[in-house]
């Protein structure tokens, strides 16, 4: 979709963005729909498919890790409830196995090349990514985005 386009449609879904604000984020929004649509594609493509249980499981790995040996059956179970209780926890859940899945599937069809990297080089590089997905976090374009 033309750049345009979509910059109207921002606007006129969400009449609050203000025309610099939206030129700001932009890039990051267009990064982001086109890695939605890719993703999207390629879950069809892999016939990858995420079920309440999927769900439900890897909310209770979250869990145990948080309560370790504290947690019992139980606690994770109420846990668990309550967690799916919220939509946007269920979300966040669905995008990560969502992601998981389309690596596990991308990595069984393409060849990965190991690169060795210093230390410092690779903290540089994951700060720079932290920072960079901070700053997206913090943007009232991507809060349209995920609002849709």
């Amino acid at each position: 979709m033309p750049d345009g386009f979509l910059k109207r449609w921002l606007k006129a879904a969400n009449e609050k963005l203000s025309e610099e604000t939206i030129e700001r984020e932009y890039e990051t929004f267009s990064k982001n729909l086109k890695w939605t649509l890719l993703k999207n594609k390629l879950s069809k493509h892999f016939e990858i498919e995420i079920t309440e249980q999927d769900i439900r499981e890897a909310f209770a790995q979250r869990v145990r890790e948080y309560f370790g040996a504290y947690g019992g059956g139980d606690l994770i179970n109420a846990a668990i409830d309550r967690l799916m209780q919220d939509q946007k926890q269920v979300n966040e859940i669905y995008e990560d196995i969502l992601v998981d899945k389309l690596h596990d599937a991308i990595t069984g069809v393409v060849a990965v090349e190991s690169k060795p990297i210093d230390r410092e080089a690779f903290m540089k590089i994951l700060e720079e990514a932290r920072a960079k997905a901070r700053a997206e976090q913090e943007s009232p374009v991507m809060d349209l985005e995920e609002e849709e």
